[in-house]
């Protein structure tokens, strides 16, 4: 990868992040109450493998783009509608 290229591409990574930063913040929030806490929350987002993604965290979803994947999660574990 070419210098240039590099330099190209950093802005639009560094657009990607804010938006992760205010999705997980939205799920965090959303998360709070039943976690326990704003600690016991991050502690969920960060490490509970989901088995419905392939074991993988609410963190490494909304990393990889699929943060409305976690909210629908979310919203069918709180209707008891989640299978």
């Amino acid at each position: 990868m070419s210098h240039a290229t590099a330099k190209n591409s950093r802005p639009s990574s560094r657009l990607v992040r804010p938006r992760h930063r205010a999705e997980e913040t939205q799920i965090l929030k959303r998360i709070e109450a039943w976690a326990g806490g704003p600690k016991k929350a991050q502690d969920w987002y960060r490490s509970f493998a989901i088995p419905a993604f392939g074991d993988r965290t609410a963190e490494a979803l909304v990393k990889s783009g699929e943060a409305d994947a976690v909210r629908d999660y979310l919203d069918a574990v709180a209707t008891g509608t989640f299978q």
